[in-house]
């Protein structure tokens, strides 16, 4: 019987991108689907599906269990175009889930926001960093109230966005999905996230996706004036100037590019791997400034972000279900390879 039951569930939660061994790495240490002979240990089970993925909790007590995402209608997907939004559900619905939990365990209030690009450049300046770093930056909206997670292990069989931001219970929160090691990268999504929050693109319990895929995301052309908005607040708080583009006379190699960026850096308290980004999409030198963060943008931003977070966070406010999920799906814990 309990065999039948698993077999169910299972099988439901495989047509909707979430493998068994995912689920299984997911779920706490203590479970075992031999349980499932229990009829409470499958509501039981149901519970614990509904929160860590957000899904709809009658769906899933069913007889026969049905997948239903737990998402706001208003949600916005952006960058998306060739994608239909539905194809983000899933990952939506988990990553609204570790907002509400991560929501719950942040100990300050959201301090509200009305700041210019130049007014949070200048605090990050005076008060956490010699120029507009990724910590720099994480540790500014920690102390609004704004934290901020990467989300490393998702399902593989779910479309994955880079970045979105969402409130819950009024409080913004950021959240990475992107798969890269350079805080480059993640200092110029954080960036246009907290954007869309400061220029009032998402109202309390919205949602807002953007999904990009692919290194050569920075700055994509895009119609969408909120996504513009985004872009040019993002940049201004990044430079000191939305309009700032860093090119060369003559193509630079790696190495020369690498030169320029730091001295740049020491020169303007301009992050010297947003400039070697920069200049690799104004100059079609993607290889060349994929080279050039190798060899300076060292360590693993996910690691470094989820640290951070994890040090502050007060883990007292969360059930342990909760705790051990949010370590799960912030990589904390090193995952398996997925079979079934």
């Amino acid at each position: 019987m309990a065999k039948n039951n698993a077999q169910i569930i299972y099988g439901a939660l495989k047509k909707a991108g979430y493998t068994q061994a995912y689920v299984h790495r997911m779920l706490p240490d203590w479970w075992d689907d031999e349980l499932l002979e229990n009829a409470s240990a499958k509501v039981e089970l149901d519970l614990m599906l509904s929160r860590m993925f957000g899904l709809n909790l009658l769906s899933l007590l069913k007889e026969v269990p049905e997948i239903a995402f737990e998402i706001p209608e208003n949600t916005k997907y952006k960058r998306s175009k060739k994608l239909d939004p539905q194809d983000l559900a899933g990952a939506t619905s988990l990553v609204q889930s570790v907002a509400k939990m991560v929501s719950k365990a942040v100990p300050h209030p959201f301090k509200g926001f009305s700041k210019t690009p130049k007014e949070i450049r200048n605090e990050i300046l005076h008060n956490y960093a010699n120029r507009v770093s990724l910590m720099g930056l994480i540790s500014f909206l920690w102390e609004m109230g704004i934290p901020t997670i990467h989300l490393s292990d998702l399902p593989d069989g779910l479309k994955k966005m880079d970045g979105m931001c969402l409130k819950v219970n009024g409080r913004p929160i950021i959240i990475l999905c992107k798969t890269s090691s350079f805080q480059a990268w993640h200092l110029f999504i954080v960036a246009h996230e907290l954007a869309h929050v400061a220029l009032g693109h998402i109202e309390t319990d919205e949602i807002l996706v953007d999904y990009v895929v692919g290194e050569e995301s920075y700055l994509l052309s895009d119609e969408d004036p909120e996504e513009i908005a985004a872009d040019n607040f993002a940049l201004e708080l990044l430079n000191g100037d939305a309009g700032i583009h860093y090119t060369s006379q003559r193509p630079a190699n790696h190495a020369q590019l690498i030169d320029a960026a730091i001295r740049y850096q020491r020169e303007n308290q301009v992050d010297a791997g947003h400039v070697i980004l920069n200049y690799g999409h104004y100059n079609s030198a993607w290889p060349i400034a994929q080279a050039a963060l190798k060899k300076i943008d060292l360590g693993h931003a996910p690691s470094t972000i989820n640290q951070f977070l994890f040090d502050h966070l007060d883990f007292a406010s969360l059930p342990r279900t909760s705790i051990e999920f949010l370590l799960k799906a912030a990589g904390f814990i090193e995952p398996i390879s997925e079979g079934n």
